[in-house]
């Protein structure tokens, strides 16, 4: 195999640009958000609509109790976990019209696989999945957790909510 010795010679010559690309590795691993913690505020983030194609702010579903489920079509724990809330969550709430307090529980499914769009909406219709933002490159789910899939999360989007913060 033959090098050029040209280029060899000056990148060895210049240690300065391996410090600089290391200086870069880790400062960009230091802008990554913090996993948010139970009682803290989630920040307003947008998503696309899966079935519209249009933008949906975490904003726009206010005065709701905001239930957050990312799946992967090929994950056989997102699957499991997908059987139980269809009826352990969403029709619960849905036949009590909501929590406790009279206010509405909403199941928000968020997709995290780009590829493969039949069989993500065969996941979906299979577990009835009715409101679905896309989460491709895990924006909001990487606020949520480290990986791995599937994620829950409840918001209380509820401004002057009578039992918890918002």
């Amino acid at each position: 195999m033959l090098f050029n010795t040209s280029k060899q010679s000056s990148v060895n010559n210049h240690p300065v640009r391996y410090l600089v690309l290391v200086a870069l590795m880790f400062s960009a691993q230091s802008l990554q958000a913090q996993l948010y913690e139970r009682g803290d505020i989630v920040e307003d983030f947008t998503l696309t609509n899966r079935e519209t194609g249009e933008p949906v702010s975490l904003y726009d579903l206010e005065g709701k109790i905001i239930f957050l489920e990312w799946f992967a079509w090929w994950c056989r724990y997102c699957e499991a976990a997908a059987n139980d809330v269809e009826p352990g969550i969403v029709e619960y709430y849905k036949e009590r019209a909501g929590n406790s307090n009279g206010v509405e529980v909403m199941h928000v499914a968020l997709n995290l696989v780009r590829t493969d769009a039949a069989r993500a909406d065969g996941f979906i219709n299979r577990y009835n999945f009715g409101f679905v933002l896309e989460d491709t490159s895990r924006l909001v789910a990487n606020r949520f957790a480290d990986g791995g899939q599937p994620i829950f999360a409840i918001i209380n989007g509820v401004a002057n909510s009578p039992s918890h913060k918002q």
